[in-house]
């Protein structure tokens, strides 16, 4: 099992309008809090792991209206088995409940959502076959 949270206290963003350094953490594209766990299990041949990525929300106050985004998880899974000759066969699945990222309308340049905060929502359930042998 593993596990790792970072809160984001201070972000300085300097958009060059004379204001200076602002405080861009728990705003846009910089949610406060974000993290990642995983837990595993294995017997004899046979292993699995569930993990998640986690965004917190955050402020998007860029734009008129301003809006809150909510927080978000994605979760993945494997489940592998040993197999004769030295060879692992893994299951895996990336975002397993097909989470969307929030979407956004004023997201430049627009595919619908902030592709540099939720890029590993935009492709869906993606369900994988592995075949890995050592030599």
């Amino acid at each position: 099992m593993s596990a790792q949270v970072t809160y984001t206290d201070y972000f300085a963003l300097n958009a060059g309008s004379g204001a200076g350094y602002v405080n861009s953490a728990g705003r846009y594209n910089t949610p406060r809090l974000a993290g990642s766990g995983q837990i595993g299990w294995k017997k004899d041949k046979v292993a699995a792991t569930l993990g998640t990525q986690f965004k917190g929300s955050c402020l998007m106050d860029q734009f008129a209206p301003a809006w809150r985004e909510n927080a978000q998880f994605l979760f993945n899974g494997t489940f592998s088995v040993d197999a004769p000759w030295g060879t692992r066969v893994t299951l895996g699945c990336s975002n397993l409940l097909n989470s969307e990222p929030p979407q956004n309308g004023k997201a430049i340049p627009s595919y619908g959502f902030d592709i540099a905060t939720y890029s590993a929502w935009s492709l869906g359930r993606f369900v994988y076959l592995r075949v890995k042998k050592e030599f």
